[in-house]
């Protein structure tokens, strides 16, 4: 115990951990709490993905939200959203499976 102890304030004293176990168990203390650092960091990244995903009537979807109002670039009237009602752009949904399946078509060249 005693040849331990003086070791110990040796390597101390050099600017080394006292022993191996003490040295493994700083790395461990060191690892754990990075992997807790990265574990707060991805919840909070998927808190803020499903943030992003609920809607208005607390309801949670997966689809991409769409724009439902545009903002005028008329200089007469203030910059305010306003809803494009029935006229909202059209955008498609990406095409199935199913359509490898499909031949594109082959266009001809139109000769005059």
């Amino acid at each position: 115990r005693v040849r331990e102890a003086v070791v110990s304030t040796q390597s101390t004293g050099m600017g080394l951990p006292p022993s191996e176990e003490a040295d493994m168990e700083w790395q461990r203390m060191v690892r754990e709490d990075e992997m807790k650092v990265a574990r707060q960091m991805k919840k909070q990244q998927a808190d803020e993905e499903a943030e992003q995903y609920t809607v208005p009537g607390g309801i949670t979807t997966t689809a991409e939200p769409r724009p439902n109002a545009y903002i005028p670039d008329d200089l007469s009237e203030l910059p305010v959203p306003r809803p494009y009602g029935a006229l909202a752009p059209f955008k498609p949904t990406e095409p199935g499976a199913c359509m490898r399946h499909i031949r594109k078509p082959v266009v001809k060249p139109i000769e005059i």
